[in-house]
């Protein structure tokens, strides 16, 4: 089977590496790809001129099936095109993939789906808009409706800051197209968490939580990013409560498109908000999240291809453990081996109760079932190396060194993910905002901390900087200014003896 992959980032390389170890063996392209991906299959150049030609390069090169990583695509109608073709296609044709490319249309589907969500209005006015945000008089959140690169959220304090970004984006177009129309809505405070699941139609797999960490600099500070790190499971979100947060938050989503004549196919990933009043759903995502994907690969033991295969190709609810309208709920272990297996009870009659202090599973809980034997039992962190200025302006060029050492410290529980980087005559170079996503694995999530910071210090790598506190809100841990508690990347090269140009600080200052 011939594989293409659409993309050129971290979650591209861990698609390619996790796709790669399937039984069938597949021959995999990655369009355009990256400096990792090439290590994984083949690099190819997609021709400029959209859909299309994208189609013409899947022709001219007999591919059987087709995984686009990124979400453009997917808005823009890869799947419907394949379709057409007779070629199979992970993911949701154009019409479903809106609830990630129109903020405004995914928030009216939770509306009418009963989907807990922040209030919320929509404009394409700036006079009217800028009224409205000056009379909220709390804290909001403002978004771009269509597609910015996980960048075209502005969470404003005040309504001076949130008059400011309304400005940025519908008259000073820092967003362009995207930004015509936005949605205000009220900002919520609590422990955000990504919930993932395989579905099709009304049967969906439930993935392992995790967790995201959205804003450039430690301590959650700084511009949103398109993400600086994750880690799974999330302890925030326990697997006793994933099939009732499902059945609040993503079950009544495939409900409604299949009965807007719009069934959905694929990932569909919430990004939640465990708020003191319960979960609530910031926005929806068509596609494995990036660095989740890094982070949830890494626990995956099963065979990717055939659940993608199955997904697409409209056998989900074959497997057992799939929940669906069709599928009775099973209990956990009684999976028999395919990928993915979970099983969780439905319709739940009340909202479940998760805040961010110490969620704990009632006795009417169910299980969901991700504690299957093909994930391991292990947790996996990903810490994102970027070049400075990212996501601003940044620098491209610079000479990536220390990944073989990085992968060496503890072998076959450290991957570093390529994202921004090419190969230029035997060396790899920063081409991208994100340049490595470096990922391990450890019995808990201390030890995948550690393992990965320590990872993180073999990279040589000029004009980069990284978060150093992915991971210390699951271990809820002290971690002061730029220094994870009891970890410094620096400290560690000092006691070897090593000089290596220091990573950056985000104000651009060496470390």
């Amino acid at each position: 089977m011939r594989i293409l992959i659409i993309g050129s980032g971290g979650r591209e390389h861990a698609l390619a590496w996790k796709l790669g170890q399937s039984r069938e063996k597949p021959d995999i392209l990655v369009a355009p790809g990256n400096g990792g991906t090439a290590r994984e299959g083949r690099n190819a150049d997609l021709p400029p001129g959209g859909i299309d030609r994208i189609m013409e390069f899947i022709r001219e090169h007999k591919v059987d099936f087709v995984v686009p990583g990124a979400e453009l695509p997917l808005v823009n109608g890869i799947v419907d095109a394949c379709a057409r073709a007779g070629v199979l296609c992970f993911g949701p044709v154009a019409r479903a993939a809106r609830l990630e490319g129109s903020k405004a249309f995914a928030k009216e589907v939770m509306r009418e789906a009963g989907v807990p969500t922040a209030d919320f209005a929509v404009f394409n006015d700036f006079a009217v808009a800028e009224k409205y945000v000056r009379d909220r008089k709390r804290p909001l959140a403002v978004k771009a409706d269509g597609l910015a690169a996980g960048k075209g959220v502005v969470m404003a304090a005040g309504p001076e800051d949130a008059v400011a970004a309304l400005r940025g984006m519908m008259l000073e177009k820092q967003f362009g197209p995207a930004g015509e129309t936005v949605v205000v809505e009220d900002a919520l405070a609590g422990e955000e968490v990504s919930l993932l699941a395989v579905c099709r139609d009304e049967t969906l797999v439930l993935l392992p939580a995790a967790q995201d960490h959205k804003r450039a600099w430690d301590g959650d500070r700084g511009p949103n990013t398109g993400g600086m790190g994750a880690y799974s499971p999330a302890p925030v979100l326990p697997e006793s409560r994933m099939g009732e947060i499902a059945d609040l938050t993503l079950r009544p989503v495939l409900n409604i498109m299949k009965k807007r004549g719009i069934p959905y196919s694929g990932v569909l990933y919430a990004g939640l908000m465990l708020t003191a009043d319960g979960p609530q759903v910031l926005e929806f995502n068509v596609r494995f999240g990036d660095p989740e994907c890094q982070a949830l690969l890494m626990r995956f033991k099963g065979d990717l291809l055939e659940l993608l295969v199955d997904c697409a190709s409209g056998r989900l609810g074959d497997a057992p453990g799939a929940a669906g309208e069709a599928c009775p709920p099973q209990a956990a272990g009684g999976a028999r081996g395919r990928p993915g297996d979970t099983a969780h009870r439905t319709g739940s009659a009340n909202p479940p109760d998760l805040a961010p202090d110490g969620p704990k599973a009632s006795a009417e809980s169910a299980d969901s079932g991700v504690r299957s034997p093909l994930w391991t039992d292990e947790t996996s962190l990903c810490v994102v190396v970027a070049a400075e200025g990212y996501p601003g302006e940044y620098r491209k060029g610079m000479t990536v060194g220390g990944i073989d050492e990085a992968e060496s410290r503890v072998p076959g529980k450290i991957k570093v993910f390529h994202a921004g980087t090419v190969a230029e005559q035997g060396q790899v170079k920063a081409s991208g905002g994100r340049v490595l996503g470096v990922t391990a694995l450890g019995a808990d999530l201390r030890e995948a901390q550690e393992r990965a910071y320590a990872a993180v210090a073999e990279i040589r790598l000029e004009h980069a900087f990284f978060r150093r506190d992915i991971g210390c809100r699951g271990l809820k841990a002290a971690c002061t200014g730029h220094r994870v508690s009891g970890l410094c990347p620096e400290r560690r090269i000092a006691e070897r003896g090593e000089e290596r140009p220091p990573f950056a600080d985000p104000d651009g200052s060496g470390t």
